[in-house]
């Protein structure tokens, strides 16, 4: 059967065409061999360069720009809440769990700190004229909780809830008014204990605190007593600056660590006999104390600095020193941050 000359024109065609694709993937697979062997010849860094920066293909294969990852977006782990009137509570926080520090500056409602706990990330408290203020129990849910300052919250009591605290580390507390115990026994990492000002401050507990190293109790007056000292073996710096009420000292450890001590202003101390078991101590402060010549004789003779009226200028720069230690833990500054308003406005 013949074959018309078009259909032969057409086989003939399709023959050339493939012929031609053949031709196109020989010189193509030439030219690839040719493009590897210039890369061998050039060394590593290319194929270094290209493993660094990947390149990302789009559907048709074609080589696009490489694009950064988008990040999840995060909570912040600082959270600073000032002036905010009407709020009588932290319920608000339950939705924020990853907040690590949060610092309350002059919301005069605030009357609890329920909804603290869901913070269990929480690592720093800083609450600041919470003049509303009087339980603190809250606090104590966040186990990873290792520093607390409070300043100037009139109506707090006391520190129920947080005695035996297994991180607690620091803990600052200035001018409230009405904070009359201070009970922090068996806080096993408590290494720095400081209260000033608290007039109404009659007794504080802190035995079993092994590692606690520094406490300042200053113008405490009504002050009577500290309870837990012979437990101290770590203690390094005992600070009872204007104590007026206090008699006595109490039992010091045998082997206590005890570097520094200032007595400054406690009038009623006339027991010292706790002075001949302090065998490391460096420095004392007497000023206005009734000590003994020959007590400040002998701590002299050990090659103790001893602080009295005569040192006139030794004397005014300590008052100043702790004067600006005093004022860095009554005034630190608060960190603002942008979801303030989110928290606030967030439902219950």
């Amino acid at each position: 059967m013949s074959t018309s000359k078009s259909e032969k024109g057409e086989e003939s065609f399709a023959e050339g065409e493939s012929n031609n694709e053949s031709d196109d993937d020989s010189s193509n697979d030439g030219g690839h061999e040719a493009n590897n062997n210039n890369n061998c010849n050039n060394g590593s860094a290319e194929a270094r360069t290209k493993e660094e920066t990947p390149v990302a293909r789009n559907g048709n294969n074609s080589e696009s720009p490489p694009q950064q990852e988008e990040k999840p977006a995060t909570q912040s782990s600082i959270l600073a809440l000032s002036w905010c009137w009407g709020m009588v509570d932290l319920l608000r926080l339950k939705n924020f769990t990853e907040l690590t520090e949060v610092n309350v500056n002059n919301c005069v409602d605030l009357a609890t700190l329920m909804g603290l706990k869901y913070c269990k990330k929480l690592k720093r408290l800083n609450l600041h004229k919470c003049t509303k203020l009087q339980d603190l129990s809250e606090a104590g849910s966040c186990w990873r909780l290792e520093t607390l300052i409070v300043c100037e919250c009139e109506r707090l009591e006391n520190l129920r809830g947080l005695g035996g605290h297994q991180r607690l580390s620091c803990v600052r507390i200035s001018r409230c008014g009405m904070l009359a115990e201070v009970n922090l026994d068996g806080t096993v990492k408590l290494k720095k204990l400081s209260i000033d000002e608290c007039w109404a401050l009659k007794e504080v507990y802190v035995t079993r605190c092994k590692t606690l190293e520094s406490v300042a109790l200053v113008d405490c007056s009504r002050l009577k007593s500290l309870c837990g000292l012979v437990h101290l073996v770590s203690l390094k710096s005992l600070n009872l600056e204007g104590c007026i009420s206090i008699a006595e000292i109490g039992t010091l450890n045998t082997n206590n660590k005890l570097e520094r001590l200032n007595l400054g202003n406690c009038f009623m101390l006339t027991d010292m006999e706790f002075l001949n078991h302090c065998m490391k101590l460096k420095r004392v402060v007497a000023l206005g104390v009734p000590i003994d010549e020959v007590v400040k004789s002998n701590l002299r003779n050990r090659g103790v600095r001893v602080i009295d009226e005569n040192d006139v200028d030794e004397s005014y720069k300590c008052y100043q020193r702790q004067y600006l230690e005093r004022a860095s833990v009554a005034e630190k500054p608060l960190q603002w941050e942008e979801n303030v308003k989110e928290i606030l406005s967030y439902p219950r």
